[in-house]
C-alpha cells in the first residue's frame, strides 16, 4: 500500500508539471524560474528565447554567469546594475519588493532592448 500511495503522488506531481507547463508555454512573456542559488530550474520557450537560447533546456543548463553574460543591464539613467543588485535575486533571497525600478536591457546576442519597471 506504501508504494501505491507513492505512485499516485508521482502521477499527481507529473499532472500539475505538466499543466504548470501548458500554462507557462502558453503566456507571451518570458518566464524563469530560479532556485535561492539564481540556477534556473526551468523557462518557457519566450524566456529562452529572449536570452538568446535555442531551448529551454539549454537555457537551464546554463550558468547564471553565462546567461547574464548576453546582457548588459542599466538603470533609467544608463548606470550598470550588477547581477547581485537586481529585483528578482532580492527578491529570492527574501529582501522584499523594490519600487520604481526602472531597467534597460540590452541582449548582446540579438542587439534587442527592452525596458522594465
Amino acid at each position: 500500500q506504501d508504494i501505491t500511495a507513492r505512485k499516485k503522488a508521482e502521477d499527481e506531481l507529473k499532472r500539475s508539471r505538466d499543466q504548470l507547463q501548458v500554462i507557462f508555454e502558453g503566456v507571451i512573456d518570458g518566464i524563469i524560474v530560479q532556485d535561492k542559488e539564481f540556477r534556473p530550474l526551468y523557462a518557457n520557450s519566450t524566456a529562452a528565447r529572449m536570452c538568446g537560447f535555442e531551448s529551454p533546456e539549454m537555457l537551464c543548463s546554463a550558468t547564471i554567469q553565462e546567461i547574464m553574460a548576453s546582457f548588459q543591464v542599466r538603470d533609467a539613467a544608463g548606470n550598470p546594475l550588477a547581477a547581485e543588485t537586481l529585483p528578482a535575486r532580492n527578491a529570492l533571497l527574501g529582501k522584499g519588493p523594490q519600487e520604481n525600478v526602472v531597467m534597460r536591457v540590452l541582449n548582446l546576442k540579438t542587439g534587442e532592448e527592452r525596458w522594465t519597471v
